[in-house]
């Protein structure tokens, strides 16, 4: 492991604290601050959908351009958005500092392409879901503290502290090495074009992981409120619950890269875990159970690096950074549909965003098994996915 990798590895370890201290409590803040259910669904709706438009002409500068400032600037804009969220007054001015950090993420398939040139073929996979487990390591205790915080300081004092952190995880990855784009990339770009009428397949794949991410995050925008209001769980208890997820989705991202390094069993798995964890909160009301269920979630936070992995063996390398980008996006613009839609069937009935998530990921789960058996015959398609 390079030393540029140890550094990205910490960096994630700092942010994944940082925003563990207050992404389980977002939707409280803004239904503190005076937002409806359906404010708060739709004020996380735009959130998500400012950053999905910014993920494919990220992943194609990232293909382009030198990419330690690319990814310098996503974290910087993180501690902005960290000070915004500390002073605002108002729903509407939390709900701008939301936007502005969803816009840190933009950098995200840049740095998935710096770690992808940086480490060989067959350490992808593992590299990756380190990359990620070190954000969810960081975030394990993160939301004890939060809560702990926001009990006897009040959110200034949350978001300051969330804001310092995002600081000195800028700090660690401003001393990683400049990078820039392969020096084979315009013979690769050639190669690519001619077999792009051959990469139908991957759009097959990007629309089945977009379809598990609107499954899994519709289950999850109202979490905590739906766990107050029928359970009547303090922030703390939730606090807990997120500790565990945080868990959960260390434990997942090191298991299944070992279990299945090229990702696809490890994508059915995982997604699987997510319906199981959403059945059980949605039929057992049980705290013991409630833990359980929130370490199955765990294994939702598994999509992005496997599904990174899995387009990266099936896109020349001309094309990682941007088809990132666009599975990102495709992701992002899920993920919005999902925020918007959840309000609205909170609404009609607290479990209804649950019973929808289950059912919808029983249905994709089964496609995905399909897909999974062509998946093994496009090496005759195409010499492009001879090493796929």
């Amino acid at each position: 492991m390079s030393r540029n990798i140890r550094l990205l590895l910490l960096s994630y370890l700092i942010w994944g604290f940082g925003e563990g201290l207050f992404v389980y409590f977002e939707p409280l803040f803004l239904e503190h601050t005076g937002a409806s259910y359906q404010q708060i669904g739709v004020a996380m709706a735009i959130s998500a959908l400012i950053v999905t438009f910014l993920y494919v002409p990220a992943g194609w500068l990232g293909d382009r351009l030198e990419r330690r400032r690319l990814i310098l600037g996503g974290y910087l804009i993180g501690g902005i958005a960290a000070f915004i969220m500390a002073v605002a007054p108002t729903w509407q001015l939390f709900a701008l500092g939301m936007v502005v950090y969803g816009l840190s993420s933009y950098c995200i398939p840049v740095i998935n392409a710096y770690v992808l040139q940086e480490t060989p073929p067959n350490q992808h996979t593992r590299i990756l879901n380190r990359l990620v487990a070190a954000f969810w390591l960081g975030l394990l205790g993160a939301p004890l503290v939060g809560g702990w915080l926001a009990d006897i300081g009040g959110r200034a004092v949350l978001f300051t502290s969330v804001a310092l952190m995002f600081f000195i995880s800028s700090g660690i990855t401003w001393g990683i090495a400049p990078q820039s784009p392969t020096a084979e990339r315009a013979n690769e770009e050639r190669i690519a074009w001619r077999h792009l009428p051959a990469l139908w397949p991957i759009l097959g794949l990007l629309v089945i992981l977009a379809a598990f991410e609107w499954g899994t995050r519709l289950g999850d925008v109202l979490l905590p409120n739906y766990l107050t209001h029928r359970f009547a769980y303090d922030i703390r208890t939730i606090g807990m619950l997120g500790t565990m997820n945080s868990l959960g989705a260390i434990l997942w991202l090191l298991l299944l890269s070992e279990l299945d390094a090229k990702g696809r069993k490890a994508l059915f798995l995982a997604t699987a875990n997510v319906a199981i964890g959403l059945w059980t909160l949605w039929r057992i009301p049980s705290f013991g159970m409630h833990f359980v269920a929130f370490v199955l979630l765990g294994a939702r936070h598994t999509f992005r690096s496997l599904g990174t992995v899995l387009l990266a063996r099936l896109t020349p390398h001309a094309y990682q950074s941007t088809i990132t980008g666009v599975f990102y996006a495709l992701s992002g613009l899920a993920i919005t549909l999902a925020e918007f839609l959840s309000g609205f069937l909170y609404a009609v009935d607290p479990a209804r965003p649950l019973q929808v998530a289950f059912w919808w990921l029983v249905a994709w789960v089964s496609l995905f098994g399909v897909y999974g058996l062509a998946f093994r015959h496009l090496r005759r398609i195409s010499p492009i996915f001879a090493e796929a």
